[in-house]
């Protein structure tokens, strides 16, 4: 039997984390952005999850402030868009770490919908191959650890 503590666990038996592995099977939440001043986020998220359903809800977790939460934060909506098997190497490639304001729609080869389709439902943009895409409006961001607690 293996004792698991996050903060003092034996590296040499647990040389990565497996916090993210002990609860499966897990979605992946591929979560569109918009910045207030109009840049686009597509990034693969693994804490990601359906959390209420009246009404119902939609929560993924970022480790830091990366463009997902910042831009979320900024304009209180994000986009869940299904990640199916033809798709799973373009989200992949969005996983890259890239300089904010690069394009990971562009470094996957993906095409946005059409503007007229997802601006009728949405701020941020979604693939033009998607098949389930489920627009979010935020309504309470929680920053952990040194960060303050806010709610919109």
């Amino acid at each position: 039997m293996i004792f698991y503590e996050p903060s003092s666990r034996d590296r040499g038996l647990l040389p990565h984390d497996p916090f993210k592995s002990l609860v499966a099977p897990r979605p992946i939440g591929w979560v569109s952005t918009r910045s207030a001043s109009g840049a686009v986020n597509l990034a693969p998220y693994s804490f990601f999850n359906a959390v209420g359903e009246n009404p119902p809800m939609l929560a993924f977790s970022s480790n830091g402030a990366k463009d997902s939460s910042t831009f979320a934060g900024e304009i209180d909506e994000f986009v869940w868009n299904l990640v199916t098997w033809e798709l799973r190497e373009a989200m992949n490639e969005t996983s890259a770490p890239l300089p904010r304001g690069s394009s990971e729609f562009e470094r996957a080869a993906l095409e946005m919908a059409p503007r007229a389709w997802w601006r009728r439902r949405a701020s941020p943009p979604v693939p033009a191959r998607w098949s389930v895409a489920s627009s979010t409006t935020s309504s309470c961001t929680t920053w952990t650890g040194a960060r303050a607690t806010s709610t919109s």
